[in-house]
């Protein structure tokens, strides 16, 4: 019982060479681990998004050829990854809808959008896959170090521009959906950290952070946010306690009731809640368009619901709101442009995916951190976004596989002593 409290460094010495080693990793290794990450929230922003004298270089770009170069010239030759019925599935599915391209009405501009956004995604889902699979286990956590400092930053960068439209917060020149998933998967990495090096200190910050995730104002990414912590709760309560989970879920609460209730900062997260979700969510019935653009997605479906109207054909058709290119839910968005085929290679490819997640027992808390961030942005995808911004779920699923390998060889082990 108590070995399975221990932080998984602990025990790393058991486990096999076949795993490529759980030693040292290389500073190439944790410098390709920390660009993948930052690649990724990246997403498809330009250089002078950030810096506005800068030329307009693609980030993601720049990043994927860095991670390459890192991971290539000084990998270890051989990947643990396994491939697998989730990778072929989330292939076919990529493939098939770069295909219904083909048969989506004729739009210059959205033709070119849908297929730069679904070879992209390709791309980085590829990318997450290689270098994982190529790097050193020791080396994921500093995907999660960089998780850690990308959310924090992220949320003081947030707190220090103040309020944008309607109220809602983000930073460097991405939308507050964008903010509430880095800052919320930095919320993850404090809570993966603090077990994983068996120290209460990375908690520090949590408080921040979910401020952050309240005055994003994003009310799918609250919904998305709740389910994964409960699902992070679940999966550590035999590791950590009870206990532990109720202490820590009462210091948390009493540093947000002294924010709320004690500083300036607090009447914004007061007035910004009862605006998005009492009057505008509860009161008035607005969900930002999305209600009308879901029922838009399902009439799509049904008037083309063996092959769809193709990716970007969505944008040419739906008549509720002018200008908006996609449904903000993957699943309708995938049903309307790649009819009842699409939707069930999407639904194989969630199947086998789930399959890699880890809940509990024997996993590693890298495993179960994974785990939680591809529910999370799972749920989120239902609320906003197109295909490519659905990429950092691929990049946890790619992450949950691979500390599950460590986790049964080390189980093995286990019952071999």
């Amino acid at each position: 019982m108590n070995k399975a409290r221990e932080p998984l460094s602990k025990s790393a010495g058991s486990v096999s060479d076949e795993l490529n080693g759980l030693g040292k990793p290389k500073s190439t290794e944790i410098a390709a681990m920390v660009v993948l990450y930052l690649a990724f929230v990246a997403g498809d922003n330009k250089l002078s998004s950030i810096i506005s004298a800068a030329p307009d270089i693609e980030l993601r770009a720049v990043g994927v050829v860095l991670v390459l170069i890192l991971t290539l010239v000084r990998g270890n030759g051989r990947s643990r990854m396994g491939g697998g019925y989730w990778l072929f599935f989330s292939a076919v599915w990529l493939g098939y809808l770069l295909l219904s391209t083909r048969w989506a009405p004729m739009n210059v501009s959205s033709y070119r959008s849908a297929t730069a956004e679904l070879l992209w995604l390709a791309v980085m889902a590829s990318l997450a896959v290689l270098t994982i699979g190529l790097t050193k286990y020791g080396s994921q956590v500093h995907l999660w170090w960089s998780a850690y400092g990308v959310g924090i930053l992220f949320a003081l960068a947030g707190l220090a521009s103040g309020a944008g439209s309607q109220g809602r917060f983000s930073a460097f020149g991405g939308g507050p959906n964008t903010f509430v998933r880095v800052v919320f998967i930095g919320l993850l990495a404090a809570v993966v950290l603090a077990i994983y090096r068996g120290q209460a200190r990375y908690l520090i910050p949590v408080p921040l952070l979910v401020v952050a995730v309240l005055l994003s104002g994003s009310r799918g990414g609250l919904v998305a946010s709740a389910l994964a912590t409960l699902f992070l709760l679940g999966a550590i309560y035999r590791r950590i306690g009870l206990r532990a989970i109720v202490l820590s879920i009462a210091g948390v609460g009493a540093a947000l009731g002294l924010l709320a209730f004690g500083s300036p900062l607090g009447n914004e997260v007061r007035k910004l809640l009862a605006q998005r979700v009492v009057t505008e969510a509860i009161g008035e019935g607005n969900l930002s368009g999305r209600s009308g653009l879901y029922a838009e997605a399902i009439r799509v479906f049904l008037e083309n619901p063996l092959f769809g109207v193709g990716a970007s054909g969505f944008a040419q058709v739906q008549t509720v709101i002018s200008g908006e290119s996609h449904a903000h839910n993957l699943i309708l968005s995938t049903l309307a442009e790649g009819g009842v085929l699409g939707g069930a290679v999407l639904a194989l490819a969630f199947y086998a995916c789930s399959r890699r997640l880890q809940f509990g027992g024997k996993a590693s808390i890298l495993a179960v951190g994974a785990s939680a961030g591809a529910v999370f942005i799972f749920v989120a995808a239902q609320f906003s976004g197109y295909y490519f911004d659905f990429r950092l779920f691929f990049l946890f699923v790619a992450l949950a596989g691979s500390s599950s390998i460590v986790a049964k060889s080390e189980s093995r082990n286990d019952e071999a002593a």
